[in-house]
């Protein structure tokens, strides 16, 4: 009751304007508008369990799709909250930005609700974002797979787990590289903190966006190394 009252007087006196299109939220303790909102987490396509990308209707996905059937991966599955385009492209790129630490929040408290749905048939334990090496973070400001772990942890009522998965080595940008040079350069990329307990434990990892796999399958193998049961991935886009 109070926090509502609270939320209503900070609308009051200061009018929220939408992150996607900066006019006026009118829906009180609301970050984005109805429209944007729509836009960020609708996903009209069927997509593949394995690695989230957008398959036709009648696709035969039991052992991956096309795109991935060839590929290793040591997590089990993927779920996305879309396709990475349009609005939600242009926020995932904003908010990669120095300076972008509120539109990460907001962005993550929008988007858990809808991506906690997908995931309801997944069984896990406990909940991981994928970490930044320190130069990136520092320069960033943020971990932006941070703030959406958060939510969907609040969300999903599970733990979450921060400083247990690291990632010591600093890797060039991913983007232009190819699947074998990704995984090239992501070898020995992550680690896993000694006060880590994850035996037996079920991982929901969680990263802003999922292209080829290689980074979510190289933090998902350091985690199966320390003892880890099971790695599920959840991501706002797929590329």
């Amino acid at each position: 009751m109070i926090a509502s009252v609270l939320q209503g007087l900070r609308d009051l006196v200061y009018p929220v304007c939408c992150p996607g299109c900066s006019q006026l939220v009118e829906s009180a303790g609301h970050d984005f508008c109805a429209e944007c909102a729509g836009q960020i987490t609708s996903d009209s396509h069927q997509t593949c369990p394995r690695c989230s990308s957008s398959v036709g209707q009648f696709a035969a996905t039991e052992d991956g799709c096309p795109r991935c059937r060839t590929d290793r991966f040591h997590f089990e599955g993927c779920r996305r909250l879309g396709a990475y385009e349009g609005r939600l492209r242009e926020m995932i790129l904003r908010m990669k930005q120095p300076g972008q630490h509120l539109l990460a929040i907001q962005l993550g408290r929008l988007c858990a609700g809808p991506l906690s749905t997908r995931l309801a048939s997944v069984r896990v334990d406990l909940v991981m974002a994928v970490p930044l090496h320190w130069w990136r973070h520092w320069r960033r400001g943020i971990n932006q797979s941070e703030p959406l772990a958060a939510s969907l942890a609040l969300v999903l009522k599970l733990p979450l787990r921060t400083g247990w998965l690291r990632r010591p080595k600093a890797t060039p940008h991913q983007v232009g590289q190819s699947g074998s040079a990704r995984r090239q350069s992501l070898k020995s990329a992550f680690a896993v903190s000694r006060h880590a307990r994850l035996a037996g434990q079920r991982v929901l990892l969680v990263d802003d966006v999922l292209t080829t796999g290689s980074t979510a399958s190289a933090a998902a193998g350091a985690l199966k190394r320390a003892g880890a049961a099971g790695v599920f991935v959840a991501v706002l886009g797929h590329g």
